[in-house]
């Protein structure tokens, strides 16, 4: 169980798709939907979900911030600190280990793509990916598939009410079966990422979500 977390986690996080090579990041003075801005910070919680779709908050945390800019493979990406508190020894697969970490994000014709081509996310509306790489559970192949809804959502958190895109991810074995988990991950224009599903593949709720609880701007 605790291994299809990880892989739902894992893939979630990591979209393959062919981006766009522009060499240089979203200008600031642009439409900024996804607050790539340096001095950024968010505060996220984790909160657990059982069968009957109770939820529970975790004593598990991310403070996420963008710290600077870097060069790779001659495209510009904003660094971002990931800093977890809470998963000691590493007990939740689904999140690092305590401590910091390092991500690295672009803005590519609306993807927010890491430095290694994956996206995290699309603003395009209707916009279908095959997520990559699928892997191989104890009944066969699974594939993800991830679609941007044109509906937007609002959604309630801590940190206030937010209009929100969001992207649904199915799971689909190479038989044709159709797993009922579905992770949703949700955005905000101009606020970025409000709140992302980590589910079982066997259960349609149960699982885990992170959440954001603040957020402070340059």
């Amino acid at each position: 169980m605790k291994r299809s977390i990880f892989f739902l986690a894992f893939l979630t996080l990591i979209f393959s798709c062919n981006s766009g090579d522009s060499s240089q990041p979203q200008s600031e003075s642009e439409n900024n939907f996804y607050a790539l801005t340096v001095g950024n910070l968010w505060e996220y919680r984790w909160y657990g979900i059982d069968n009957e779709g109770n939820e529970n908050p975790m004593d598990l945390h991310e403070t996420i911030s963008i710290v600077g800019m870097e060069e790779i493979n001659d495209n510009l990406y904003y660094k971002f600190s990931r800093t977890i508190t809470g998963n000691f020894n590493g007990n939740y697969g689904f999140v690092p280990e305590n401590g910091e970490h390092f991500e690295y994000y672009r803005d590519s014709l609306g993807y927010l793509v890491n430095s290694e081509g994956g996206i995290k996310f699309s603003n395009n509306i209707n916009d279908s990916f095959i997520i990559y790489p699928s892997y191989e559970e104890n009944s066969g192949i699974v594939n993800s598939i991830a679609e941007t809804q044109a509906e937007i959502v609002m959604y309630d958190t801590e940190a206030g009410t937010f209009d929100c895109l969001e992207l649904i991810v199915s799971f689909v074995r190479d038989d044709g079966f159709i797993y009922p988990a579905k992770n949703r991950v949700y955005y905000s224009d101009g606020i970025g990422l409000v709140k992302d599903d980590h589910v079982f593949l066997s259960a349609e709720t149960a699982g885990y979500y992170r959440k954001l609880q603040s957020y402070s701007f340059q």
